[in-house]
């Protein structure tokens, strides 16, 4: 009875947990040094652009102004 009222609630936080620790990007491609420690998005970034290389050509605000 009480198990079809926790179920939302738990997949709500469940969810805020996952986006929070999805979006801490700088931190984790800042302060982590070995790759075995990496979160995926900084090793999906890695496999995309090379080890510890990010392209900030396109993605920097004066470029769009220019």
């Amino acid at each position: 009875m009480l198990r079809p009222l926790l179920l939302p609630g738990a997949a709500t936080a469940a969810l805020y947990a996952f986006l929070a620790s999805w979006t801490e990007f700088l931190g984790a491609l800042t302060f982590l040094t070995k790759d075995s420690l990496y979160t995926l998005p900084v090793a999906l970034l890695n496999l995309q652009t090379g080890y510890g290389q990010v392209s900030y050509g396109t993605s920097s605000p004066g470029r769009w102004w220019r």
